[in-house]
């Protein structure tokens, strides 16, 4: 058990909840807003995954049998599983946003500026980084916790399983502990970062969305999707091609122009 790997589970679980609850804070001061608004972007976050998660766990493994039996490339085949992915996000979240704009805030007492979309965007970022903290903690709890099998734990587990842990279940345990005790700060790290760039993408992808219901246009929900199915396309693509640092480098240069972009329209509130 190394501290410095529990310092980084911890700093980044942190402000991994710190970060999007503080810009939050301070955008709601100065803009007089609700803490309603990042609570209703965090509510309909929640909402869309509740039934884009249990479409995606039916349907990708006959997608996967049959890029595998249809595709020989398995780069080809990743790219077109990745696009598949990064598709379905894009479908699910974008429209989801615009239906959300367009007809909930459509009272007087909940309708929004420019202000408002962009709290809405933190909330819908915010809550994703917050509940993947809870995760980033309790892996942390786990490693600390980590150790292999001793002939008293299997003996335990058998008598709680009814003796079904083999061998082989207790070999693949085994492994996954001393992979996980080789873990080091760089590898925790960057999980901050990722959500530092998933939240500037999400209000990235949240104002298009309001500039296309405020304007009447549709032009900028179908960017707003397409822009949403390439981001996470690459996310998969390229972390399972080539690595985390790398898919981390590109999302950024995806994120440093909507940052500029958000910084701009925020300018005009």
């Amino acid at each position: 058990m190394d501290l410095s790997v529990i310092a980084s589970f911890l700093f980044v679980g942190i402000l991994e909840i710190v970060l999007p609850l503080g810009i939050s804070c301070y955008l709601i001061k100065k803009r007089k807003l609700s803490w309603k608004i990042f609570g209703y972007g965090a509510l309909f976050a929640v909402l869309v995954q509740v039934f884009h998660i249990p479409i995606i766990n039916n349907i990708q493994e006959p997608v996967i049998l049959f890029i595998e039996n249809n595709i020989p490339s398995k780069s080809t085949g990743m790219l077109l599983f990745s696009l598949f992915i990064g598709f379905l996000a894009g479908v699910f979240e974008e429209p989801a946003r615009y239906l959300v704009f367009k007809y909930f805030f459509t009272d007087k007492k909940k309708k929004l500026n420019k202000s408002g979309a962009l709290l809405f965007g933190l909330g819908w970022g915010g809550i994703e980084s917050i509940l993947i903290a809870v995760l980033v903690l309790s892996s942390m709890i786990f490693y600390i916790n980590a150790k292999p099998l001793s002939e008293t734990d299997i003996s335990a587990i058998n008598q709680t399983m009814n003796g079904t842990m083999t061998e082989n279940d207790v070999l693949l345990y085994n492994e996954q502990i001393a992979s996980i005790g080789k873990l080091s700060p760089l590898d925790v790290l960057p999980g901050l970062l990722e959500r530092i760039i998933a939240i500037t993408i999400h209000i990235f992808f949240t104002l298009l969305v309001f500039k296309s219901v405020r304007e009447n246009k549709l032009k900028y929900l179908i960017f707003a999707v397409m822009l949403h199915t390439l981001f996470d396309t690459l996310a998969v693509f390229i972390n399972s091609e080539y690595g985390v640092l790398l898919t981390e480098f590109i999302l950024l240069l995806i994120a440093v122009p909507a940052f500029f972009y958000i910084k701009k329209e925020s300018l005009k509130i």
